[in-house]
C-alpha cells in the first residue's frame, strides 16, 4: 500500500502486521505523522471481524487522554476498514523489558500512575479494556505511556463481538473472574491485569511459563492460588497485592486508595495513614494542602456550552494576525474552566515545589512551568482527587475568555479596555500579580487577558486551525509547539486579545508562562 492516500495520509512504509490488522506510517501534506492501521484483506470479507474492528475504531475515537492513543480518523479503503491513530515513537513495554531488563521500582512507579490514570479514564467512559498487558502499553521516547489496542473492550452500551467460543484477553494477564465468567467483568479485571503486567515488568519475566504449563494449568492457578510477590521488590508488594486480591470488589478499591497518592496525599477520606507507590506509609495530608487543593475544586466555574465564531472578528481591530484567519463556526459542549490561573501555592501543595521567578507570592500565577509540567501536576492532581482534570483546548479557551454564551463582543477578555481587566507591559511593573485583582469577564473568569500565558492542549498547527472539526475540536496530531494564550505581563496590548494565538514548545519554561484548569 506504499504511495496510497488515504484521508489526506500518504503511506509511507509497512510498520507491521498482526493477525488481524496491518499497519502503516503516513504523513500529510504538512509532513505530520499518523499511523494507519487496516484490516487485513482477506477477514475484510468477515462481517463478525469487520464488526469487531469498526467497535474497536469507536471505543477509541470517544477516548480522549495523554496516556491513551488517539484516533484520528475511521475510514474504508477499496472495501477494507482503516483507522488513522496518533503515531507514536518508541517502543511497548513488553519490548522495553526485554531489552533493558526489569524497570527500576522508582520508573515502575511513574508508569503505574500513567497506567492506572488512563484506566481510571476509561472506565469513566464506560469502557473495560479487557486485554491489559505489557505489550497493549507504548512508551513514547518521551517517556510518556500509551495504552493501546481496545479491540476487545467491553463498552458500558455494547459488548464487542466474539466469535463463538472464543476466549478474550491473554492468558497470563487474566483475571480470575475473567477466566471463569469473561462475560461478566468489570474495570476490577483490568486492575488485575495491571497488577500482573506490573509484576512482569518489575521481576523482568512473566509469572507462568507458557513453553512448560499448560493454558488449563495456568487459568486453574489463577483462580485457586495467589501469584508469589517474592521474586518482586518489596517496596511494590502493598501495591501489587492490593491489585491482585481474588475479589474484584475488594481490589479495586484497594487500587483506588493505592492510587490516591504518589508523593504527596490527599483523600479525605483517610484518617489515619495511607499507602504511597513505593509501600511506604507517610502521614496525613496537611490542612495546607487539603485547602489548595478544595480552592482549585471550588473555583471551577461551569462553562454552558454553545456555538461562536472563532478568530479574527471585527472587535479584534486591525491587530490581528495571519493565524487568527479565517474565522470559523465552532460549537463546543459544556465544560468546566478554573476561575483563576494556577498559583504558586496551589502548585506548591501539589508538586512540593515552586519553580517560579517570582516566588513568594503564593497568590501569583504559577510561572516558569513547561507544557510537559503541567501534564505531570495534572496527573497528580486527578490522582489525588480522583477529579478529570486537564488543559482547556483552544477552542474552550477563546469561547471562556469571550465570555461564553454571555459574550457581550469585547476584544479583550471582559473589556475594551485591558487596563481594567488584565496585566500587560503597560501596567504590570515588569512582574506577575496576584490572581483575581483586576475585572473579571461575562462568566466571571479573571487573568484570561494577560498576568501570564496560558497554555492550552491542542498542537499549534496555521493550517489546521480553520479546518479543524466544527464540534468540539482538540487540535491536530501533532505540530511545531503547544498553543498558549492570552498574552502576559511583559507583552504588550496586541497579544493580550481574546483572538489571538501563539505557540511554544512543550519543554519550555518562562516566566511569562502559566496555565489554568478545565475539566468536563
Amino acid at each position: 500500500m506504499t504511495g496510497t492516500t488515504i484521508q489526506g495520509y500518504q503511506i509511507k512504509r509497512k510498520l507491521g502486521e498482526g493477525g488481524m490488522a496491518e499497519g502503516y506510517y503516513a504523513e500529510n501534506k504538512l509532513g505530520l505523522p499518523a499511523a494507519v492501521k487496516v484490516l487485513k484483506t482477506e477477514l475484510s470479507a468477515v462481517e463478525s471481524l469487520r464488526l469487531r474492528f469498526d467497535q474497536e475504531a469507536h471505543v477509541m475515537a470517544k477516548l480522549s487522554h495523554p496516556n491513551i492513543r488517539r484516533v484520528l480518523d475511521i475510514t474504508e479503503h477499496k472495501g477494507r476498514p482503516v483507522i488513522l491513530m496518533e503515531y507514536l515513537s518508541g517502543q511497548d513495554l513488553g519490548a522495553y523489558v526485554r531489552g533493558n531488563g526489569a524497570l527500576k521500582p522508582e520508573m515502575g512507579a511513574k508508569l503505574w500512575e500513567q497506567a492506572v490514570s488512563a484506566l481510571q479514564y476509561a472506565h469513566s467512559a464506560g469502557v473495560i479494556h479487557r486485554d491489559v498487558k505489557p505489550s497493549n502499553f507504548f512508551l513514547t521516547d518521551e517517556g510518556v505511556v500509551k495504552l493501546l489496542d481496545f479491540g476487545i473492550a467491553k463498552a458500558a452500551d455494547q459488548l464487542v463481538q466474539t466469535m463463538t467460543g472464543q476466549q478474550m484477553g491473554t492468558v497470563l494477564y487474566m483475571s480470575p473472574e475473567q477466566i471463569k465468567d469473561p462475560k461478566r467483568v468489570t474495570k476490577a479485571a483490568d486492575y488485575y491485569s495491571l497488577g500482573v503486567t506490573f509484576y512482569h515488568l518489575l521481576t523482568g519475566q512473566p509469572p507462568y511459563d507458557v513453553t512448560t504449563e499448560s493454558s488449563f494449568a495456568i487459568q486453574l492457578k489463577i483462580v485457586q492460588e495467589e501469584l508469589d510477590l517474592s521474586r518482586g521488590p518489596t517496596t511494590w508488594r502493598r501495591t501489587l497485592t492490593a491489585a491482585l486480591r481474588k475479589e474484584p470488589e475488594s481490589r479495586a478499591k484497594g487500587v483506588a486508595q493505592q492510587q490516591q497518592i504518589r508523593e504527596t496525599p490527599f483523600n479525605t477520606a483517610v484518617e489515619d495513614t495511607i499507602a504511597n507507590v513505593s509501600g511506604d506509609f507517610i502521614p496525613n495530608p496537611s490542612a495546607g494542602l487539603r485547602e489548595a487543593i478544595q480552592e482549585l475544586e471550588q473555583n471551577m466555574v461551569i462553562v454552558e456550552g454553545g456555538i461562536f465564531t472563532m478568530g479574527c472578528t471585527s472587535e479584534q481591530g486591525r491587530d490581528c494576525y495571519d493565524n487568527e484567519s479565517p474565522t470559523h463556526r465552532v460549537e463546543l459542549s459544556s465544560f468546566s474552566i478554573g476561575k483563576y490561573e494556577v498559583t504558586q501555592a496551589q502548585w506548591e501543595a501539589v508538586m512540593c515545589s515552586n519553580p517560579s521567578s517570582f516566588s513568594g507570592c503564593g497568590n501569583c500565577p504559577v510561572e516558569q512551568v513547561s507544557w510537559n509540567d503541567v501534564q505531570d501536576f495534572i496527573r497528580k492532581l486527578n490522582q489525588m482527587t480522583g477529579g478529570n482534570y486537564h488543559l482547556p483546548t483552544e477552542a474552550e479557551w477563546e469561547y471562556a475568555a469571550r465570555g461564553g454564551s454571555r459574550s457581550r463582543g469585547h476584544k479583550y477578555s471582559g473589556s475594551d479596555n485591558l487596563g481594567s481587566v488584565g496585566w500587560d507591559d503597560d501596567n504590570s511593573d515588569k512582574k506577575t500579580h496576584p490572581v483575581g485583582k483586576k475585572t473579571a469577564n461575562e462568566l466571571g473568569l479573571y487573568d484570561m487577558s494577560g498576568n501570564v500565558w496560558e497554555w492550552c492542549s491542542d498542537w499549534y498547527d496555521k493550517d489546521y486551525y480553520s479546518s479543524s472539526p466544527v464540534r468540539n475540536p482538540k487540535g491536530p496530531g501533532g505540530g511545531s509547539g503547544r498553543v498558549r494564550r492570552g498574552g502576559c505581563w511583559s507583552y504588550d496590548a496586541e497579544y493580550c486579545r481574546v483572538s489571538h494565538r501563539n505557540r511554544y514548545g512543550p519543554d519550555n519554561r518562562g516566566s511569562h508562562l502559566g496555565f489554568r484548569l478545565a475539566a468536563p
